[in-house]
């Protein structure tokens, strides 16, 4: 059996993880002067 608090933080890193992966593929949308927003995709 883990200890809580090891399997709090490992669940923590893992999310974390997947939130670091996902600004590489998709990046922080901008928006142009008409008002159309662009999300750039790598």
């Amino acid at each position: 059996m883990d200890n809580p608090v090891k399997e709090m933080l490992d669940g923590a890193i893992k999310n974390f993880e997947t939130l670091i992966d996902t600004k590489k593929i998709i990046g922080e949308p901008i928006k142009a002067a008409d008002g159309t927003v662009i999300v750039p995709v790598t």
